[in-house]
């Protein structure tokens, strides 16, 4: 599947104001193909946007973490091949907890999920 197979879909993202950097990559990423997004709605609530894709109002885009929960229920997860956005996730604590217990095991269980996947 490219973006160009979803170009005439609705599509419904997460607010831009929540993940500015995200909806401009993915704008920009599809721009660059030739592909412009028709944006229908910004939904906040993840469960409420997921239902609308089940009850066929949209597509969206989800990150592969989702996909387990998604395939729970009656959604198609298909990869888009032309769509190469790098998505991370950051822990963050105050400075003053650096060597703190409850930081270092924060710092040990990110460390670990990294490393599974």
């Amino acid at each position: 599947m490219n973006l160009a197979d979803i170009e005439n879909e609705h599509i419904l993202l997460q607010p831009r104001q929540l993940y500015p950097k995200l909806h401009a990559d993915l704008i920009t990423a599809a721009r660059l193909r030739g592909v412009t997004l028709r944006v229908a709605a910004e939904v906040l609530d993840l469960e409420a946007l997921m239902a609308l894709v089940v009850i066929g109002d949209a597509v969206t885009f989800v990150s592969e973490k989702l996909w387990d929960p998604a395939s729970q229920v009656s959604l198609l997860w298909r990869p888009v091949d032309d769509l190469d956005l790098y998505l991370s996730e950051f822990a963050v604590w105050r400075q003053e907890d650096e060597d703190t217990p409850v930081v270092q095991a924060l710092v040990d269980s990110a460390k670990e999920a990294r490393r599974r996947l």
